[in-house]
């Protein structure tokens, strides 16, 4: 399982939400940024991916998953499929 914050802030290249004191020259962010792509790819064949959009929904979907093993709603996988897009443009 993975979880995913939202909104992905790392992703649009924006310094100041990855490196606000300047501690990583851009070589630095754009190896980070390049890492965290692999690790969502790889995070894609697992067998339940939960977004945390709104921590509630969140929390069921998990609860859903380890207690019912049941997929998610048809929302909430639109929700999945747009975060993982986002993550992996």
């Amino acid at each position: 399982m993975i979880c995913l914050p939202w909104p992905p802030k790392c992703w649009d290249y924006r310094r100041e939400p990855l490196c606000p004191t300047n501690s990583l020259s851009d070589y630095g962010i754009e190896k980070r940024l390049k890492e965290a792509k692999k690790e969502v790819e790889i995070g894609k064949k697992f067998d339940q991916i939960i977004v945390n959009d709104n921590f509630s929904l969140a929390l069921e979907d998990l609860k859903k998953f380890i207690f019912t093993e049941e997929g998610l709603i048809e929302e909430r996988v639109r929700v999945v499929d747009k975060s993982l897009n986002l993550l992996l443009d």
